[in-house]
């Protein structure tokens, strides 16, 4: 059997990535690997409700983690691509791990049910997702953290 040259193969790739991109997320090079979203939120309910939505945005959910601290020991193990962090948390706040996203270069957003006006002043510039949130905000806020490499 001969095999089509380079450029056929390459593409039929492309058709299959498009195909790809439609129902399931956007294809990452080859290897379509998926971005690592780290999702902090103290509710248990939000945070999983978040991590499936992530999921089926066709990219990976890291954590849930429900506290700071636990979001701090998944970004020091971790390459991440993104985050997601509820501003408040049972036993503080969310600022020690934005500061630490920041540093590193790591885009996130806040998620917030108390509304915008509730972010630390140098914070300000962050996307804030407004709890009650749903599916389509969720896709749209990944897609402006991801570059617009996201699917929507």
């Amino acid at each position: 059997m001969r095999w089509p040259a380079k450029p056929v193969l390459l593409a039929r790739y492309a058709a299959a990535a498009t195909w790809v991109k439609a129902r399931v997320g956007r294809p990452r090079g080859l290897d379509c690997a998926m971005a690592k979203i780290l999702i902090l939120d103290d509710e248990p309910l939000i945070a999983m409700m978040l991590a499936d939505w992530v999921a089926e945005q066709g990219e990976e959910a890291i954590g849930p983690a429900f506290s700071a601290d636990q979001a701090l020991a998944l970004i020091a193990d971790t390459r991440l691509d993104a985050a997601i962090l509820d501003v408040s948390l049972g036993n503080g706040d969310c600022y020690g791990v934005a500061q630490e996203l920041r540093r590193s270069g790591v885009p996130f957003a806040f998620a917030t049910g108390h509304g915008a006006d509730v972010v630390r002043e140098d914070f300000k510039n962050i996307t804030t997702l407004s709890k009650p949130f749903n599916f389509e905000m969720v896709g749209r806020v990944l897609h402006e953290l991801l570059g617009g490499k996201a699917a929507l």
